[in-house]
């Protein structure tokens, strides 16, 4: 993730992102933009991240089919979504920092 900041901001803008658990790579002067840069960052712990969602989804049980014969969730299902709201997650926390 990315977010353009006044250079001058670039040491507490990172701060900020760190003490919300990211990873921050870089503060660069932005190519186009003087007196900007681009704060890069991204979620720590990723891979320790999907290791744990892996394992809760292996964990849920799929509920049984309902009246309606409505097929249970399979466990790509699960993933797909817990990924997904995992990325919805990351996104806000993203708008979060940069509002306030």
């Amino acid at each position: 993730m990315e977010r353009i900041v006044p250079c001058d901001d670039c040491a507490e803008k990172t701060l900020d992102v760190q003490q919300l658990g990211f990873h921050v790579t870089g503060c660069n002067p932005h190519p186009t933009r003087a007196g900007f840069c681009v704060l890069t960052f991204e979620q720590a712990g990723a891979p320790k991240a999907a290791a744990a969602a892996g394992a809760m989804v292996a964990a849920v049980t799929p509920p049984a089919a309902s009246a309606a014969d409505v097929a249970p969730i399979t466990a790509t299902q699960a993933a797909t979504a817990k990924a997904t709201f995992g990325a919805f997650m990351a996104v806000l926390i993203a708008i979060e920092i940069f509002i306030n």
